[in-house]
């Protein structure tokens, strides 16, 4: 997904965005830091991004 996404991002072309998510044993923490990324942030400040986020 992410070589895909960056491909595009190369090309000129729109994407919405990408959050990646590492894989967790605990997802409290992970939604809450999707959760702050939502509530913090427009939607057109995330288009054309790839997100790494961190618990």
């Amino acid at each position: 997904m992410t070589v895909f996404a960056g491909e595009r991002l190369d090309r000129g072309e729109p994407m919405t965005g990408l959050v990646l998510l590492p894989q967790v044993e605990a997802v409290g923490p992970m939604i809450d830091a999707l959760e702050e990324l939502l509530l913090e942030n427009e939607p057109e400040s995330l288009r054309d991004c790839i997100l790494y986020l961190r618990p």
